[in-house]
Parts: structure tokens; sequence; C-alpha cells
């Protein structure tokens, strides 16, 4: 008997089992082919779509890296040409006597200077030492190895050979900019700018040689990219590896320099070009003409190939690992797979579908639904992917819709119309502008001229600037058609505020001056709500409308600012807001400054405020210019200051002048 038992038992589970042979097992293993399948096809499509966005980027990135150092190496030569602008006329003015005590002041604030040397150029393009000085304050960490005084010798000796020879090849270049790193073994450069002397006949040639750590700062390389500097000879100039720079290897034959040679745009991007090894490259460059120096910020293309293979094969092993969990579901649990795969399959066929809404129902706690949990954190991802495009897809909307707006509402930037000169310009914090201003012409030579600052940014704050415009646009046009007067700053400004407060829920304000200027009768009517006041400055330094002068202005110019000042409240708040006016009477030669609040609270760096005595300082310092000119000083001027902080408000700046009879005629 005990035997009997022993061979049912061994008969019953020493018996080789075969999963395969179960029907519900084969629709199982079927389905997870046909889901290894849609992921093997979404790794794919996937694959290529991430492929083209790190493309998208990486030229993005480029050209954004090689802009950045073309702009920052440009301001600095710049400065250094100033420099040298005012050394040189400082030492022709007092004689090179004096040259030490003149040079000292420019080493102290400038500690990468090495030296400052000054030539003077014969008949024969030949030049004559006057002023060799070295500057003791040069930070002596650069030279590591290298004795100070061996390589002021070698600058001393060999500046002069390298000027005369590009004065030679390029006679008519008036800067020239070369590197030292090859002769020094240090990372050196040189700047050279010729001026004419105040006898306006001796041709001077200053040098200043320094060091090359502010642009090397602006050289942002990484494990798998590369950015650097080439000369016109296709030489590194500059590079983040110092030994690239003192090798006499040049790079001329390079697709990517041949490209920035010939091209008509300071910048662009390739593709696909080789380097002097035979490895496939993409990058972007950018030329500076007037030095004649190129920028290139490339990478290997294998490295986008490789992020995306190394993606594509993180999904295969995905599959193989859920195709063996399937396998492993099949022997451990064959009987229950058939009610867990029904869910699962139906399921399946909706993502094939698009349809990522239904997720996959887990049943149990086993390999099946873990690996309904990975297909369900699939899903989540598509559709934040999908959310995440229409999102941007909605920005990018906005951004054309906004900028829609400003090019109908925003007038030319500069205009002469009806005795009267008018520019401005309006720079935004983002892609979308608060700021407006407007001029508005209303027959029997009145005018309206409008500055205002919406509230917010995008969409909303361009539908309220286009609700202004219309509504100035009316009255100007009815003041010309009906020969309608009435019209002044303040009913104007009383009347809009009544639209902004009409609906209900309005949650939108907005700040407005509006000036009438009445060319007929030299008058000028004003009124405020909420904005910043403009500034008035006469033609005469004496005008009797002038009540009060800053001392601290009087240095800068003899002409004195009249603030015009007027009080009122923001549009949008107060449905019952009065408005007052204030008259003025205008003269020929009258300049009258408009801005927004954004650009005397625009920062620094250091966290400083513009200010209106800065903003004063610069409006006189262009007085005498014309306005368009005057609006561009202003605004380089601001955008100086800032350096490269991010603004945090709109900034804005128009000009308007009441031109001298005696140039445009007679008003009458």
């Amino acid at each position: 008997m005990q035997k009997r038992v022993e061979k049912i038992i061994k008969g019953t589970f020493m018996r080789k089992f075969h999963p395969l042979n179960s029907l519900s097992v084969k629709l199982f293993l079927l389905i997870t082919l046909v889901i290894l399948s849609i992921i093997a096809l979404m790794t794919w499509q996937n694959g290529k779509t991430y492929e083209i966005s790190l493309s998208k980027n990486f030229k993005q990135q480029s050209l954004a890296a090689v802009n950045n150092s073309s702009n920052l190496i440009s301001k600095e030569i710049k400065r250094v040409e100033e420099n040298i602008d005012n050394i040189i006329k400082s030492i022709d003015k007092n004689s090179a006597k004096n040259s030490v005590e003149i040079t000292s002041h420019y080493f102290k604030n400038n500690q990468n200077w090495i030296s400052f040397q000054l030539f003077e150029e014969g008949n024969a393009q030949e030049l004559k030492a006057q002023v060799i000085i070295f500057n003791a304050n040069s930070d002596s960490i650069y030279y590591e190895s290298h004795l100070p005084k061996t390589v002021h010798s070698k600058i001393n000796k060999k500046s002069s050979l390298f000027l005369s020879n590009r004065i030679k090849w390029y006679a008519n270049n008036n800067v020239h900019v070369w590197s030292m790193a090859r002769l020094l073994k240090l990372p050196v450069y040189s700047i050279a700018k010729k001026i004419t002397g105040n006898d306006r006949k001796t041709v001077y040639w200053g040098i200043v040689t320094l060091w090359q750590n502010e642009i090397m700062s602006s050289l942002k390389a990484s494990k798998q990219s590369q950015h650097y500097i080439l000369d016109r000879q296709g030489r590194y100039f500059s590079s983040n590896h110092f030994n690239e720079i003192t090798e006499k290897k040049s790079l001329r034959s390079l697709e990517i320099f041949k490209n920035a040679e010939k091209s008509n745009h300071r910048e662009g991007f390739i593709e696909k070009f080789f380097d002097t090894s035979g490895k496939v490259l993409m990058g972007a460059f950018a030329t500076i003409p007037a030095y004649k120096i190129t920028i290139v910020y490339q990478q290997e293309k294998s490295h986008i190939v490789n992020t995306v293979k190394k993606l594509v094969v993180k999904n295969i092993k995905w599959g193989i690992v859920f195709f063996l969990i399937a396998i492993l579901i099949v022997f451990l649990n064959s009987s229950s797979l058939a009610d867990n795969l029904s869910g699962l399959r139906d399921s399946v066929a909706q993502i094939s579908t698009g349809n990522y809404e239904t997720p996959i129902p887990s049943r149990s706690r086993d390999e099946l639904g873990q690996i309904s949990s990975y297909i369900n954190n699939m899903i989540v991802e598509f559709r934040l992917h999908e959310k995440h495009e229409k999102d941007k897809a909605w920005i990018d909307h906005e951004w054309k819709t906004s900028a829609a707006v400003k090019n109908i509402l925003f007038p030319k930037n500069s205009q002469r119309v009806n005795y009267l000169n008018i520019a401005g310009h309006s720079i935004p914090a983002t892609e979308y502008n608060g700021d407006w201003w407007g001029h508005f012409s209303c027959g029997n030579k009145l005018h309206y001229v409008i500055i205002a600052d919406a509230a917010g940014h995008g969409v909303a704050a361009s539908l309220v600037t286009a609700m202004a415009y219309s509504f100035c646009n009316t009255i100007a046009h009815q003041m010309r058609t009906e020969q309608k007067e009435s019209y002044t700053p303040n009913i104007l400004l009383k009347e809009f505020n009544e639209m902004l407060c009409e609906p209900k829920q309005n949650n939108v304000t907005m700040t407005m001056f509006a000036i009438l200027l009445d060319l007929e009768n030299n008058k000028m009517t004003i009124a405020n709500a909420g904005h910043q006041h403009p500034i008035l400055i006469p033609k005469l330094s004496n005008d009797p409308r002038i009540k009060k002068r800053r001392k601290s202005l009087q240095k800068v110019s003899l002409r004195s600012p009249i603030n015009l000042s007027q009080s009122g409240s923001i549009l949008g708040y107060k449905t019952n807001s009065q408005y007052e006016i204030n008259e003025y009477d205008l003269s020929p030669g009258d300049k009258i400054i408009l801005f927004s609040d954004g650009i005397v609270s625009c920062k620094n760096p250091e966290g400083q405020r513009w200010g209106q005595n800065l903003l004063l300082q610069s409006i006189l310092k262009t007085i005498d210019t014309p306005v368009d000119d005057m609006v561009d000083r202003i605004r380089i001027d601001a955008l100086t200051f800032v350096e490269n902080e991010p603004l945090e408000d709109d900034l804005t700046i128009v000009c308007l002048e009441i031109p001298e009879k005696s140039i445009f005629g007679d008003h009458g």
C-alpha cells in the first residue's frame, strides 16, 4: 500500500509540466509579444524624436555660446581701445615724461594688463618706440614658472615686429589684435590702436599686452564640447586648453572655419563637418570682422548618437525584463493568467491607438502587476509630455500675439512731422511688453504724445495697450475730423479710466501720462495717471521757466531740467477718479523726455538702482544731439549700467523736440 501511494505521488508531482500546452498561456505569450513590439516601435520613434530634439537644443546652445563670447570679447577689446585712446591723448598733451604717472592709473585699475607701449609711425610705416612701461600691479599668479623680466623682454622685442607686419598686410585697419601665447608660452594677447596726435600730423600706435583671463572666462567648454577662438590664419587665439594656444597648428582647413570666412553672416551653424583626425563634428561659429577673430563651439556628433543609443538600450533592457517576467509568471501561475491578461490586452489596445487616459489595471502584486505599474508610469510620462507640448504651443501663441500687437501699436522709432521731432524705444523685460507709447496728430497743429505702463505682461497687458491705442486714436480722429478741441488730457484720462473700470471683475490697471502740444500757440497741457513725471529741458540756460537748479548737474551741462510734476490716480482703480491739468509755455529748442519706471528702477549686479540722477546726467550729456541719438545713448547708458543683469521691468524712453524756427520755419 505504501509503495502504491509513493508511486501515485511520484506520478503526480514528478510528471513534467509543459505550460505552453495551455491555451491561456499561449494567449498570454502572444499578448506579451505584441506589447514588446509596441514598446520597440515606440522606442524607435522616441529615439528619432529625441535625436532631433538634442540636435536642436545643441544648435541653440552653441549659437548662444558663440554669441555670448563674441559680445564679451568685443566689449573687452572696445574698453581697452578707449583706454589706449585716453592714454595716448594724455601723453601727447603732457609729453612722454609724464607717461609713467599717466599709465599708473590705468595699470592700477587693470591688473590683467602686462605692459603699455607707444610707437610713432614714420614715413615708410616705420615704428619708433616712444614709451614702454610694464605694469608692476599685474597679477603674478599668471606668470607661473616664467620670470616676469624674461616675459617683458620678449614683449619689448617682438611687439613692434608683430605690429609692423600687420600694418603692411592690413594697411587700412586702425585696430589690430594678435596672440602672444605661442611666443611667450603664456595666455597673453596684444591690442594695438592707431591714433593721430594733437598736431594732426603725428601718427601714434599704442599697444596693450594683457592676460587672456577675461577672454578665457567667456569660453564654456565641457567634457563633450569644445569652445575656442581662432585668429585670421586659423590658429588658436584662445582656448580652455592652454597647450592648444601655444601650438602653431592651423585649423584653416576645417570646414567650419572656411564657412566662417565665406559667410555673409556674423554667425552660423554647421550640422556636419570633419576635424583633422576625421571625427564627425557639429557646431556653431561667430565672427568679429573688426578684429579678424572666429569663435567656435563644437562637439562630436557621435555624442548625440550615443545618448540616443543609451535610451534605446535602456528601453530594450526594460523590454527584456518585461519578457522574462512574463515567462516567469507563466511557469509560476499559468492558471490565473487569462483573467489578468484580458485587462492588460484591452489597455494595451487603447495605448496602441494613442489613448493614454485608460490605465492598466493592476489586479495582483506579482510580476504582472509590476509590469502594469511600469507601463502606467510610461503612460504618465507620455501624458506629461503631451501637456508640456500643449503648454509650449500656448506660450508660443501668446508670444506671437503679443509681438503682433506690439508691431501694430508702437510707432516708428523716429519721426519728424509738423514741426515736431520725436523718437522712442522700448525694451521688454520678458517676451511680452507691458509698456506702450504713442504719437497722434490731432489737426490744427495739435499733437498728443502719450506714454503708458500696463500692470503685468502677456496677452492681457497687450490687450490693455491695444485698448489704449484704439481709444487715443479715436480721440485724435474726432479732433481732426469734427474739430473737437474739448478732449484735454484730463478728459482723455477720465474717460479711459471709466472704460477700464466698467467690467465688474476688472483687475487690470495702467499708468499713463498724456501731453497735448499746441504748436500754434506754443502751449503744452499735461495730465497724469500715476506715471513717472517727464522732464522738460529748455534750450537756454537762463530760461525764466527754470525755478530751481541742481548743482550736481551743472558739471554735466549748463542747461537745467524742469520736472513736469503732476499727480493723479492710476487707471482702472476707481471709477470716479478725477484728473487735473497743468499748462506750460513752449519755446523753440525745448526737449521733453518721457520714460517708464523700468528705466530708473533697473539694477546693476551689486543691486544698485540707476535712479533719476543718473538718468538726468545721461540726458544732459546728449541734450544737444538729435532726439533719435539721445534715445540710443540713454538706452546704451542704462544697459551698460545693468551689465548682464536681467531686467525686472520693461524699459521705455521717448524724446520729443520743438525745433527752432530758423530750421523749420515759423509755426504760424
